[in-house]
């Protein structure tokens, strides 16, 4: 441990840490429910092929996403600037280009059903946003 460190501090930051780990676990609960809300409308009553359904479907979470998570879980690091949203605009589209190949892959290569491939994306792309968010977005400042 560096002589500067102060053992509360690293306790406080892994607290925050957790927390902001639990909130953006919610969040992404609430972000799971409308992009699979939003596939199934798309791919059941609109007719979408599967990978454009995702591409619309994760689009909506992530709306969602940046509302919640920088008002809620990351409230203390979000300064809501233009830069921000950039940083958060790239994560996401990365996150959904992970999402929307592993769809593709499950559906074109493994034959699953397409709300199953969605699953799939969706638990792959969790630990990336967070990840992403936490360490990319609404990073601290030093």
């Amino acid at each position: 441990m560096a002589m500067n460190e102060n053992p509360r501090s690293e306790k406080k930051n892994l607290a925050t840490t957790f927390f902001q780990a639990a909130k953006f676990g919610i969040v992404g609960i609430l972000n799971t429910a409308v992009d699979f809300v939003v596939f199934l409308l798309l791919t059941r009553a609109a007719g979408f092929a599967p990978e454009l359904a995702k591409v619309f479907s994760y689009s909506a979470g992530v709306v969602n996403s940046y509302v919640f998570n920088s008002r809620w879980t990351f409230k203390k690091e979000s300064k809501e600037s233009l830069n921000q949203k950039l940083r958060f605009l790239a994560v996401s589209l990365a996150g959904c280009a992970v999402g929307t190949g592993i769809v593709k892959l499950c559906v074109d290569v493994f034959g699953w059903v397409d709300w199953l491939s969605n699953a799939a994306s969706i638990l792959v792309t969790v630990g990336f946003n967070f990840l992403g968010s936490k360490l990319f977005v609404f990073r601290e400042k030093r």
